[in-house]
């Protein structure tokens, strides 16, 4: 039914239900006069503009009776509103249709053939549609296609173009053509066959062309843009229908089909049966992404005055409907394009209703169009400004030369020019030039040699600013000065593509030792070879063959070569930190022995690039090496400083933080470079706009004697504005063969090689290649002995720029092209080789080379490459059992970086992902060692159980030994060590463990006899443990027998000796980065202070420990080191603190499902209560605490106190009789317990100095 407010009938049409409404009007299903059921079309009340008027009523009075067009019944108005009459069709409008493209090929053919019917009904009664669109085709459910919505249609004498009515568009732009989106006055059926093109090309691929994100960027790449060839967007089709759908799409209407009937003919001919078209070996595109000015004015009615502007402040126009677009910088940039837009925009404000300018990204075919520059620019002119709207970017560069007015955070209007400045370029600082202004920089270096060569202390020269600020040109003075000394140079960089690998700057640093130098920076050097080298070369640093092998592998997988029995792959039986502990140990002992043979200077460039564990590792380093000759030269950008301000606080460390050179230097220096004089209105005016800045003064004068502009006016100096743009003009102004070849190196994002330019397509690099060393924007060093050379770019700058001016397309064919390279060469970086992959475009071979790096990091123990690497690889596809590995390996390092959620997501996705009953049985194994560690103990206890039910089937033994070794950790947690024993003891006896399995083992069979009390079994099964876990190299696993194995002191009252052990633990710990055993051996640490008496440093070894609990999570570690804490605090705190601490932590242990831990803490609540004078509360908690003693069977550690407890609360309430025999219960116990210990000093060690034990057995003799 209509709506309450419109009448029931409109001239001769009854109104039934509303088929559909808009801005404009409503549609509703009618009936007219002769029953026939219609579409009436009403034009809305409120519509007054005439325009509108005048498209309905044009759009009622086109009647083209074709089946392909829908009818026009009727028209007319009634009661004041104007209404149309059309068939009424049943089906869908083609662009809900096109949600499912790409459509099948034959579909799409009778798709063209229907709508160039219709078409060719229009075309030949002289009608131009000029809005075809798949909103305006209509798909009838009887297969019959038409074409609607004549509305902006023309008699072809009147058809023109036009953009604006009121600020919207009239055609929708991703399907204007060409000669619409430019304004062009004679628009004819080429357009709509233009139209017709790209809804078959959407059809084809399910993808518009030439859409955008806003409304002038789509008509810029309507304009300016080819589209990309349908062949190679992965749909099978014809050739000839690849050809007639690129033929609608010409730029020029004279070059399409001439007409409907033609392309119907085409169609008609097409061979459906023919193969699919082959997609070209593409070509790399041309095109650029570039730092660009943009102006855009709208409404605009004076195009010759705009155009004169724009031309006169050197930009080009691109007209386009109803307005036009300025780009400055297009071709070549110089700097002072968002100036030059600001001019011409101020000088042509008059000739559009709104002028605006932005800066930014544009990319394009014949000249940038889109992307962030166009977006922009569109934002402000929104703002709809009197004067001149600029973007934020723009009102920067603009700030000392025009008024400016804030409108919002983005943008600023400029009403007028205040001054006229003229800006340039900015060439690269060359290493022969004078060094100007660094006397103060240069006494600081030689005051650091000094201390660190005469004085022989660890010295850091850190040296810090932006880019350019001559932080390289200090380095290289710096190398001088080594070399006259003679003193030994190790260099190396960060690499941002690398920062988050671990320890990548000391694997360049390695490469750069003289030694592996030859071997590592020659491509053809056999990866034995360089195995051979890197062998010798340990044996030689750390003249220990044993420990030198042990540390090859960690530093082979570190340098990029393969394992020996082949590439990385991951062992059921890995475990990530394994090597990251091994690799850690490795490079803190070459390089600590290296430093202990003679001086040695580490010079270091690019370091706010290098990763985490490269700058600890560098810290601790120098920490360690304090009464050494180490020399550490440091080069980063401000933001190292800010991220890590406390780096290198255990050395000398010497700040430089260099100025920008003053004015009269800036001068000299201009002078030197162009190696003449410089009109000092020229010097004065660089010195003014660079800052002083080295690297931008260098490139302003080789610009200005390149272009022989030295002696001309101030205008012709143009300067960019920013560090890009200096960049961007120095590549423009280099030859075009000159300027592919970076923007094709820029790829590699490192050093690059004749070689590998020559597999990026690039035509006679070496020629090319020399040139830009000399002009001292790429530099050279030969490396291995076969004198092979290998280029740099000087500024990490200008691999950046070089880089985007790359357009998404190139981008792709290079990375392509760079991963086919790299995939032949031998221990190739995986993850560099996977990014390649990835910009490629090829999801599945960037999953797989993202797949083989985390398995290699985890390897290394590099837990923050297995994520980053594994979280790209699965999102990129990948499946299967490489995806079951992935996730378990992930979830290894989550447990290791603390975070529990993740780690648990990942368990639980590789339980999904299972197949067999192995892979269920590992990861059940994981899921129950996670909960184990969050102190789940029954939920855990439970999955362990269904691991091991799981994993004996598969016959596996490690499998099954593994399974097991949790189960009984497990068991021992709650307390039920009998069951505990059966599980160990089973995993032990699985036949042909490998190595690391029987060494885990074996640390489990230590933990088992301590809950047994066992003493001496325990400290054989930890002494083999430790020993076992060494000779794989675990060491991280090391160090928590050496730990477990130093507490032992502690067990029979060796206090001091625990205490030297301890220390030594700790040590350990901290070497391999083992935070959570950390924490365990300061607890014990604190144990053993607190026994010798020296309760303040107990008491702060306890507050450490409890950090780490409380940091990774760790609720075991936490109640146990609180029991000891307890222990320490009777000596000095009052008994009712210490009872509410006792009792506090009885009832969290109760809650962490730990008995043993529970037990001790109310044996400690009933002592306090004792000496608080509360005999009856004291009985109450000594009986529970005996209560649970007996429930568990045993006690891991201080038993004898629980006996001690309950016998003097029995003797406090007067019982005597069984207070005697609890003591000589418990004395028995503690001689049961001696008994198991071989060694008979520690066994009366045990007895006698043991405070608790020591007074259970003086009662007993009492």
């Amino acid at each position: 039914m209509p709506s309450p407010h419109q009448p029931e009938t409109l001239g001769p049409f009854r109104l039934g239900g509303i088929l559909g409404s808009g801005g404009f009007g409503t549609v509703y299903r009618a009936e007219g006069p002769d029953g026939r059921v219609v579409a009436l079309k009403v034009l809305a009340p409120h519509v007054d503009s005439q325009e509108t008027l005048r498209r309905f009523e044009r759009e009622g009075n086109i009647r083209i009776d074709h089946p392909n067009v829908v009818a026009v019944i009727d028209a007319g108005e009634d009661q004041g509103q104007s209404y149309i009459a059309f068939e009424l069709l049943e089906g869908m409008p083609l662009n809900k249709r096109l949600e499912s493209a790409p459509l099948p090929v034959a579909e799409v053919v009778d798709l063209a053939t229907q709508i160039c019917a219709g078409l060719d009904a229009a075309h030949s009664r002289g009608i131009v549609h000029r809005d075809l669109k798949p909103g305006n085709v209509f798909c009838c459910e009887d297969g019959r296609v038409k074409i609607l919505d004549f509305g902006i249609a023309r008699p072809m004498s009147q058809a023109s173009a036009q953009l604006t009515m009121a600020g919207a568009v009239i055609g929708t732009p991703g399907y204007l053509s060409p000669e619409q989106a430019k304004g062009e006055a004679a628009i004819t059926p080429a357009a709509d066959l233009w139209s017709l093109g790209v809804i078959l090309y959407q059809a084809l691929t399910g993808k518009n062309p030439f859409m955008r994100h806003t409304a002038v960027a789509t008509i810029l790449a309507v304009v300016l843009e080819e589209a990309p060839s349908v062949a190679e967007q992965g749909t099978e089709m014809p050739p000839d229908f690849v050809e007639l759908v690129h033929g609608l799409l010409h730029k020029d209407p004279a070059q399409r089909p001439e007409s409907a009937t033609a392309v119907t003919a085409q169609v008609a001919a097409l061979d459906l049966d023919a193969g699919p078209a082959e997609p070209d070996r593409p070509s790399l595109p041309m095109d650029e992404q570039r730092v660009v000015a943009v102006l855009l004015a709208t409404d605009l009615h004076d195009l010759p005055k705009l155009e004169r502007a724009v031309r006169e402040w050197g930009g080009e126009t691109i007209p386009v409907m109803g307005g036009a677009i300025g780009v400055f910088g297009g071709r070549t940039y110089e700097g002072d394009e968002a100036v030059r837009a600001i001019e011409a925009a101020l000088a042509a404000r008059d000739a559009a209703g709104t002028v605006a300018v932005a800066t930014g990204r544009a990319t394009g075919a014949n000249g940038p169009v889109s992307v962030d520059a166009v977006e922009a620019v569109e934002r402000a002119a929104r703002a709809k400004l009197s004067g001149v709207a600029v973007d934020a970017r723009a009102a920067r560069s603009a700030r000392t030369l025009f008024e400016l007015r804030k409108v919002d955070d983005d943008v600023f209007e400029i009403p007028r020019k205040l001054s006229h400045r003229e800006t340039g370029s900015f060439p690269m600082l060359r290493e022969d030039l004078p060094l100007l202004g660094r006397r103060a920089e240069l006494a600081q270096i030689d005051a650091a040699l000094a201390m660190a060569i005469d004085d022989g202390r660890a010295t850091t020269i850190w040296v810090s600013g932006p880019p350019g600020i001559g932080k390289s040109r200090l380095r290289a003075e710096l190398e001088k000065k080594l070399r006259d000394e003679d003193i030994a140079i190790w260099s190396g960089r960060g690499e941002s593509h690398r920062r988050e690998a671990a320890h990548h700057l000391f694997a360049t640093v390695l490469r750069s030792a003289p030694s592996l130098e030859p071997f590592f920076l020659n491509p053809g050097i056999p990866a034995a070879r360089r195995r051979e080298a890197l062998l010798s070369f340990l044996n030689e640093i750390l003249e220990d063959s044993i420990w030198a092998k042990q540390c090859l592998e960690p530093i082979a997988r570190l340098l990029g070569l393969p394992d020996e029995d082949g590439p990385a792959t991951l062992s059921r039986r890995s475990d990530p930190q394994l090597m990251a502990d091994r690799l850690r140990v490795s490079l803190s002992d070459v390089l600590g022995q290296r430093i202990a043979r003679s001086p040695l200077a580490l010079v270091l460039d690019d370091v706010q690039w290098a990763d985490e564990a490269s700058l600890g590792l560098l810290d601790a380093l120098v920490e360690r090496a304090v009464d050494r000759p180490l020399l550490v030269f440091i080069a980063a950008r401000s933001e190292l400083e800010e991220r890590r301000p406390e780096l290198f606080g255990g050395g000398s460390t010497v700040r430089i933080v260099p100025r920008g050179l003053r004015e009269k230097e800036v001068a000299t220096a201009a002078e030197a470079i162009a190696k003449r004089e410089v009109p000092a209105a020229v010097s004065a005016l660089i010195a003014s706009r660079t800052g002083g800045n080295p690297f931008f003064i260098e490139q302003i004068v080789r610009e200005l004697v390149e272009q022989d502009l030295l002696d001309g006016e101030l205008s012709s100096l143009p300067i960019p504005l920013d560090v890009e743009g200096a960049v961007q003009s120095r590549l423009d102004h280099l030859p075009l063969e000159e300027k592919q070849l970076c923007k094709r190196a820029a790829v590699f994002a490192g050093p690059f090689t004749d070689r590998a330019l020559r597999a990026l397509e690039q035509p006679d690099p070496g020629t090319h290649l020399r040139s830009l060393v000399e002009r001292g924007l790429v530099t050279v060093r030969k490396r291995g002995d076969e004198g092979q050379r290998e280029y740099r770019f000087k500024n990490a700058l200008f691999s950046d720029v070089a880089y985007r001016m790359n357009p998404e397309d190139a981008r792709r064919q290079l990375h392509r092209l760079a991963a086919e390279f790299l995939s032949a060469l031998p221990g190739q970086d995986r993850e560099e080789l996977a990014h390649h992959w990835e910009v490629a475009g090829d999801a599945e071979r960037a999953a797989r080379a993202y797949a083989d790096a985390a398995m290699r990091a985890s390897k290394r123990g590099d837990s923050q490459s297995v994520l980053r690497c594994g979280q790209r690889a699965l999102s990129l596809g990948l499946e299967g059992d490489a995806a079951f590995d992935l996730q378990l390996v992930q979830a290894d390092a989550l447990s290791f970086l603390g975070d529990r959620d993740a780690q648990g997501e990942a368990i639980e996705a590789a339980i999904a992902l299972a197949s067999t009953d192995l892979q269920r049985a590992r990861a059940l194994t994981e899921k129950a060692g996670m909960l184990a560690s969050l102190g789940e103990h029954e939920a855990g206890l439970e999955v362990a159980e269904e691991a091991v039910r799981v994993a004996r089937p598969t016959g596996d033994p490690d499998a099954i030994a593994g399974a097991l070794a949790r189960q009984g950790w497990l068991l021992l947690y709650h307390g039920s060590v009998t069951e505990a024993s059966m599980a160990i003891g089973e995993a032990a006896a699985q036949p042909d463990l490998a190595p690391e399995t029987e060494a885990v083992v074996q640390a489990w069979r230590g933990q088992l006899f301590s809950a047994m009390g066992d003493l001496g079994k325990r400290k054989d099964a930890l002494a083999a443990a430790e020993e076992r876990f060494k000779a794989i190299g675990d060491l991280r696993r090391a160090a928590t027998a050496e730990c477990n194995l130093a507490d032992t002191f502690n067990r029979v009252g060796a206090y001091e000796e625990a205490e030297a052990a301890l220390r030594e633990a700790v040590s350990s710990c901290r070497r391999v980065g083992n935070r959570v055993v950390e924490g365990y051996a300061l607890a014990n640490l604190g144990y053993a202070l607190a026994g010798q008496g020296r309760l303040e440093e107990a008491f702060a070894t306890f507050e450490a420990a409890l950090t780490i609990a409380k940091e990774l999570h760790r609720p075991r570690l936490a109640l146990a080191t609180r029991l000891y804490r307890l222990r320490a605090w009777r000596a000095e705190k009052e008994p009712s603190v210490v009872r509410a601490e006792a009792e506090a932590l009885a009832e969290d242990s109760a809650e962490a499902a730990l008995p043993t831990l529970r037990a001790s803490a109310l044996a400690v609540a009933s002592r306090a209560a004792l000496e608080a004078g509360d005999a009856k509360l004291a009985l109450e908690r000594a009986e529970a605490a005996m209560a649970q003693r007996d429930e568990v069977g045993t006690m891991e550690e201080d038993e004898a106190e629980i006996f001690l407890a309950l016998a003097e609360a029995l003797d406090a309430d007067g019982q005597k009789e069984r207070a005697r025999e609890i003591v000589a219960r418990g004395a028995s116990r503690l001689e049961f317990l001696a008994g198991r210990i071989a060694d008979t000093s520690w066994r009366a060690r045990f007895l006698s100095e043991v405070p608790v034990n020591r007074r259970l057995i003086e009662l007993d003799g009492a």
